[in-house]
């Protein structure tokens, strides 16, 4: 019964991808070349980023790497303490307690990108707005990336997981057992990947604000219930931010791409018309 619910699940979101795919390029074909020359661009980060944002993602990466060795234990031995002793940290709870359903298992991210992608196309069609179905195809695309770069980096990495009788963060290294699936943590990639999407596509405070801090209370909720490390949580929303704002920029300079060559067509047939015979 469960592995026919879960056909059906994989069925519906593939038919979510394709629509707001197909809705976006002319044909399957195309949309899968676009798809394969995105995940090449995707590779080169250096070749999309500013030296500005090169060194605030060098910054963070090197912050992170120290609170994985000088917080991530103190910070579980302090979670442990209060779930042993049935105490909840107000605050820490507080801010996770909004992304509880969406942390509660993996199924509920896969749930969400498909809520948003059908919003998207939805509003696409109903206000004939080629934008939205664009976004649909941005956030398709993004939270592809994400699960197909998480899911092997967790396994090259390896780290333990927090909540397992005693785990200390250890690394190793290709290990399949989901206990060693700690790094990144997919479930903050996912969010910060939607949030970043949605924030470049629709730039507006009153659109950043709640999607950012949705994202931050999902990477809260991870920690708070002891299913990733801290560490896990930023470099998971780090990756998730660099594949939003990477897949954003691409298309992009795509566009601009598209209309200088149509405009390119358009001045050059208008000169061919002025032309006397």
């Amino acid at each position: 019964m469960v592995g026919n619910k879960i056909k059906i699940i994989f069925l519906m979101l593939v038919l979510v991808f394709m629509a707001s795919y197909l809705s976006a390029n002319s044909s399957l074909k195309k949309g899968l070349e676009n798809l394969a020359d995105d995940l090449g661009e995707l590779s080169h980060p250096g070749n999309k980023l500013s030296n500005k944002e090169k060194l605030s993602y060098s910054g963070l990466a090197l912050t992170s790497v120290a609170l994985l060795y000088k917080y991530d234990l103190y910070l579980e031995d302090k979670l442990l303490y209060h779930h042993q002793n049935k105490f909840k940290n107000p605050f820490l709870h507080a801010l996770s307690r909004p992304a509880y359903w969406y942390g509660n298992n993996a199924r509920n991210v896969f749930y969400t990108w498909s809520m948003l992608t059908t919003g998207l196309v939805g509003a696409g069609f109903f206000t004939g707005k080629n934008e939205h179905y664009k976004s649909a195809q941005l956030l398709s695309e993004s939270f592809l990336f994400s699960t197909l770069i998480t899911g092997i980096t967790k396994i090259a990495l390896g780290r333990e997981r927090p909540g397992y009788p005693g785990s200390k963060a250890r690394f190793q290294f290709f290990e399949l057992q989901t206990k060693y699936r700690s790094m990144p943590s997919g479930h903050t990639t996912a969010a910060f990947t939607f949030a970043t999407v949605i924030a470049e596509r629709y730039d507006d405070l009153y659109v950043k604000v709640p999607v950012y801090t949705l994202a931050i209370c999902a990477g809260l909720e991870r920690i708070e219930h002891r299913h990733h490390w801290l560490s896990d949580v930023i470099i998971g929303g780090m990756l998730g931010y660099y594949i939003g704002q990477t897949v954003v920029k691409i298309h992009s300079e795509k566009d601009k791409s598209q209309i200088n060559i149509n405009k390119f067509k358009k001045d050059d047939l208008l000169i061919k018309f002025s032309i006397p015979f």
